[in-house]
Parts: C-alpha cells; structure tokens; sequence
C-alpha cells in the first residue's frame, strides 16, 4: 500500500511538470510531497521583518530573490540541476559559496563580475545589473549573515524605471526575461509588462490568488509592500516613467 501510494505521488509530479509552464525553479512541495496547486498558497504575505538600519542589506528581501530567479533555476544551480555542484536555492547552499567579509575572494562574487564566458547567469542570459551585483558585494562585505529585516519601501508616487522595472529585475526577469521566457513569459520591458496587467496576471500571480499561479514561489514572495507598489503603479495609468 505504501509503494502504491508513493508511485502515485511520484506520477502526480511528473504530471504537473509536464503540463504547467511555470518558472522552472524546482517544483514547490506541501503535505508531503504533492505538488502545489495554482494559488494553494494564498492569504497575507509574510509579516517583515524589522526595518534595515545602517544600510544593511537584507538577504531574505534583497538577496535570496535574486539567486532564485537568476542562478538557481532548472538546469543551473537548483537543488536537482546542481550545475557544476553549486546550488543557490537557500541561505545554507548560497552561504557555501561566499567567504564573509571578502566579496573578492567569494567563488560567488567573482561568477557574477566576471568577463568572457565565464560569466554568471551564463549567456545569453542577462547579466545582473550594477545594483544587484552591489547588493550581493555589501552583503558579503557585511558578513553575509542570514538577515531579515524590511528594505524600505513608499508604495505612493511609484516610477516604473526607479521603482517598478528593478522589482521585476529582482523577482521576475530571471525567469521572464528576453533569453529565458519560462512558460512564454516576458517581462523585461515596459510593453512586455503591459500584456500581463491588461489581462490581470502581474498582481494575481504575486499576490498568489485563486486561478493565478503563485510567482515568485512560496520562499520569496514579494512583500505587501512592493505589491501595492505595482498596484498603485497600474492604478495610475502603468506608465512608461
């Protein structure tokens, strides 16, 4: 009876990956090991943490979104790509890869400022932008600790280049961007975006309602915060600012 019901759920995953075209970070799993449905994982977003003080940077909000939509997906450094043995899916498997205080002498620092080919994300994928390389270089530098506190964020007055672009750079483009369109989703432009907030997607995805496919997955959801930034962005018309 357990081999039974164990095959079953091993065919019920399979199934899902095969029919769902969702970002292809590994598979979110609940109860045991049956895949999440659309939207399973509804309700509030997690409670922040304290506000980051004296320019801390803070892993859970800043960092971590960064390694799962950009590094650690299917095919590169997930838990069952293991790209080159390197996996950056969690604070553990992505502390293994730094020396705290040192971004010059972390085997992760170094990937993402490389030159040639031996860049990371690996062509033709963009490379991280200059803030987000910044961001991993002070995080390191601060001692690459697991921190968790609340970037600021002001959800009035939103600007698509100063606040919504580098959001979807953050938490999306990796997966949805120009050379990796998982599920034939992009997101690395301003008319690209539009198409997913005339038909509802953008907000139901993050805000992981019913019917919408929760992205990012459960362990980076967006903060409240940055989705009423978006919100309050589209309900202003969604303009090219």
């Amino acid at each position: 009876m357990q081999r039974t019901t164990l095959t079953l759920l091993a065919f019920l995953a399979n199934l899902v990956l095969a029919v769902t075209s969702s970002c292809t970070t590994d598979p979110v799993l609940i109860n045991g090991g049956v895949p999440e449905e659309p939207g399973a994982n509804q309700g509030e977003p997690p409670v922040p943490g304290p506000p980051c003080t004296d320019n801390t940077i803070s892993f859970k909000e800043q960092i971590l979104p960064i390694m799962i939509a950009s590094c650690g997906y299917s095919g590169c450094h997930s838990q069952e790509s293991r790209e080159d043995g390197v996996v950056l899916v969690d604070y553990a498997s992505i502390r293994r890869e730094v020396r705290p205080g040192d971004p010059n002498d972390s085997d992760l620092y170094e990937s993402i400022t490389e030159t040639g080919d031996d860049i990371m994300p690996p062509r033709p994928a963009a490379a991280l932008s200059t803030s987000q390389r910044n961001a991993i270089r002070d995080w390191i530098r601060q001692g690459a600790n697991e921190t968790d506190c609340a970037v600021p964020c002001t959800p009035e007055n939103i600007n698509f280049s100063a606040d919504i672009q580098p959001l979807i750079q953050d938490y999306c483009a990796g997966c949805h961007g120009n050379n990796h369109q998982d599920g034939g989703v992009n997101l690395s432009s301003h008319a690209e975006i539009l198409r997913y907030v005339a038909d509802g997607s953008l907000v139901g995805s993050m805000e992981h309602a019913i019917s919408f496919l929760p992205m990012p997955p459960a362990a980076v959801r967006m903060p409240a915060c940055k989705v009423l930034q978006v919100k309050n962005w589209i309900a202003a018309g969604a303009p090219n600012n």
